[in-house]
């Protein structure tokens, strides 16, 4: 039998409602219907725009139909963030209904189940999946299968830490529970199935990397920038929709506002990103979608596969933080067509030599990626989660320890998660009983009560609400504003009339405004790996280290990235006394005079001390998690020495030899790859 009338034959129920609209099955959609269809759990990695939601989701829900079973959800689908839930419940509404199935959500905008008319099909994100296993645990009894999107996005970070235990909790609970993770770029197959799948997965890999085609052009002015887009969009019918990324969100609105009155873009112009209200953004997702011929700023927000229909040309103005990055933004883009388009603005040599490193990356398929470390600061919030889970009352380290996944719980025996239990009851985070038992304490009832204890998200600092006097819809949050002010939110000028308490009221106005104050979210980090590739790619090779003189001053680059870089720094300026004035992902900008030919001779243990003195500056940039202060001294020692090879670093650095870059080309490239953050 042919392989296309195998799968229609099998997939009986759901063939036309999920995939006889389309031409013919993608290779994605052939390879996995047989391994889901038998029940085992499946890694399934694709290139975006392939087909995988209806890959997985067809044959989870015919298998959940041949079952015969109607009442609560069955198949529970755990997404990223809660635009991308949003989306895939608008995307499986349809097919569902035609087989009289339902679908719904469950976020924090979203938080409300109807237990007397449950859906089969639940979307949700890792966090309201935590809130749901210790608020409404019976809700999730009858989930037999449970699919992971977009598993790259929180892989390798607190939050896929988190998912990783829950996914055990639900095994607990279940009993049985067929487990599949979708993803469009995976740097570790194997280990990725090994955090989040049984020792049986079955890996479905589709790995033809998506063509695309990629063009350099230079700004040197925003007025330059705007223009070029607007002569782009006036292009005709091959350019009708763009969609340009940036990375912060000030860059964004400052865009948006002054593309509002640049010529024909005026009313065509939407802006995106996470400072904007959820009502804001899903008006932009559901506008642009519709519109035929639009131009879209937007920051990492839209890299997901939030469908905003099909994209003619994507832009990103400089390039983005790593190869990730730069294929989910790529793939954005005529995702319904051929090859994708891409155009990267750059403005200067530093930058279009980043370009030029991601797409050679991009096209061989390194992303490099750094190696994956377990953030334990999430074991003291599952603790938490776990003991008010648990109907005893109670929790002891042998049950916390049976809930981690395999490759973890090897790490952590019950003697070690004794003593972090110990050490959350000086915290007030538990209350130590007998036999090994351990209680909820006080700020673990405070932390349940705010809702905060469900999520392994840093905290934006305090923020103010904007809403628009005339219809009192919140547009979004910035950190400062003042009367009479004319700021930009939205992808439009807007005045302040007046400020209440922590609510910021404005009007719209015409013209281009000073971009919005938006709460830091943190420096850009780069990987040791993706900076000594850069190196390399520069053709730059052992450990030399080349001394360029710049505008800031005297430029040594390190190529070790943002972690790396940040001790190496300190270390010289502690211990050896060295003149460094400021420190980036590639570089140490020493003051004058520098005689020194090459690197002091570093020892292990000196650099492992010094990491701890600036432990908190580190473990921060390592996202090591909002729980990690809650962590026994001697853990934040082990978690830095995870991330830092100390060995291999002392190796690495030890009497490296430095050198005066001499004039030429690679000078003037590093001169400007010194500007970079």
């Amino acid at each position: 039998m042919e392989p296309i009338a195998e799968m229609r034959d099998a997939l009986k129920h759901t063939w036309y409602p999920f995939l006889a609209r389309f031409p013919c099955p993608t290779p994605v959609q052939l390879a996995a219907f047989k391994p889901l269809l038998s029940g085992r759990d499946c890694l399934v990695c694709s290139p975006s725009a392939t087909g995988k939601t209806e890959a997985i989701v067809a044959p989870l829900v015919e298998r959940h139909l041949e079952s015969g079973a109607t009442s609560l959800p069955a198949i529970l689908v755990v997404s990223p963030t809660r635009a991308l839930v949003n989306d895939l419940v608008r995307r499986l509404q349809e097919p569902l209904a035609v087989m009289g199935l339902r679908v719904h959500r469950r976020t924090g905008d979203h938080a409300v189940l109807d237990r007397r008319n449950p859906p089969q099909v639940l979307v949700t994100t890792p966090e309201s999946l935590d809130s749901l296993l210790v608020r409404q645990t019976s809700f999730l009894r009858d989930v037999r299968a449970l699919m992971l999107d977009e598993l790259h996005i929180l892989d390798g970070s607190a939050r896929g830490d988190q998912l990783a235990i829950l996914i055990e909790r639900l095994r607990a609970l279940l009993g049985r529970l067929q487990c599949v993770a979708s993803s469009a770029t995976l740097h570790d197959p194997g280990g990725v199935a090994e955090r989040y799948l049984s020792e049986e997965a079955e890996h479905v890999f589709v790995e033809k990397p998506r063509e695309f085609s990629a063009r350099w052009l230079r700004y040197r002015s925003r007025e330059d920038l705007l223009s070029s887009l607007a002569s782009l969009w006036s292009d005709g019918q091959e350019t009708r929709k763009i969609l340009v990324f940036l990375d912060r969100r000030a860059d964004v609105e400052e865009l948006a506002s002054h593309a509002r009155g640049h010529g024909r873009l005026g009313n065509r112009v939407y802006a995106h990103h996470g400072s904007l209200s959820r009502s804001e953004r899903e008006r932009v997702e559901a506008r642009f979608l519709a519109d035929p011929s639009a131009v879209c700023f937007a920051t990492m927000t839209l890299e997901l596969g939030i469908d905003i229909g099909d994209v003619d040309l994507v832009v990103l103005v400089g390039p983005p933080p790593s190869v990730s990055a730069f294929l989910q933004r790529m793939g954005r883009g005529n995702r319904r067509t051929g090859a994708a388009r891409l155009l990267g603005f750059y403005f200067d040599q530093g930058e279009l030599v980043c370009f030029r490193h991601l797409e050679e990356l991009a096209r061989k398929g390194d992303l490099c990626t750094q190696a994956y470390v377990f953030r334990p600061s999430v074991l003291v919030q599952q603790a938490g989660s776990l003991l008010l889970q648990s109907s005893s009352g109670w929790l002891t380290a042998p049950v916390l320890r049976g809930r981690l996944a395999r490759p973890i719980r090897e790490r952590f025996g019950n003697e070690r998660l004794d003593e972090l239990l110990a050490a959350l009851c000086h915290k007030d985070w538990l209350k130590t009983g007998r036999h090994g038992r351990y209680y909820p304490g006080e700020r673990l009832h405070q932390a349940f009560e705010r809702r905060n204890l469900h999520a392994n998200l840093q905290q934006d600092p305090g923020t103010l609400e904007v809403i628009d006097e005339n219809t009192g819809q919140s547009i979004g949050l910035v950190a400062a504003a003042s009367e009479k002010q004319r700021m930009a939110i939205g992808g439009r000028g807007r005045t302040v009339l007046r400020l209440s308490e922590d609510k910021v009221f404005v009007k719209s106005t015409n013209g281009p405004a000073v971009a919005s104050r938006f709460s830091p979210r943190g420096r850009r980090v780069m990987s040791r790996e993706m900076a000594r590739s850069l190196a390399r790619f520069l053709g730059l090779s052992g450990n030399r280290l080349p001394l360029v003189e710049t505008p800031s001053g005297l430029a040594l680059f390190h190529f070790e990235g943002t972690l790396a870089g940040e001790l190496l720094a300190h270390h010289l300026k502690k211990s050896h006394r060295w003149p460094v004035k400021k420190c980036t992902s590639l570089t140490l900008i020493m003051e004058e005079p520098f005689p020194q030919k090459e690197l002091p001779p570093i020892q292990p243990d000196a650099i492992e001390r010094d990491a701890m003195s600036i432990g908190t500056r580190l473990s921060k940039l390592a996202s090591a998690g909002p729980f990690h202060r809650f962590l026994p001294a001697s853990w934040h020692k082990i978690f830095l020495g995870d991330v830092l090879p100390y060995e291999e670093l002392a190796r690495s650095w030890s009497h490296a030899p430095i050198e005066r870059q001499p004039p030429g080309d690679l000078c003037d490239t590093m001169v400007a790859l010194g500007r970079l953050r």
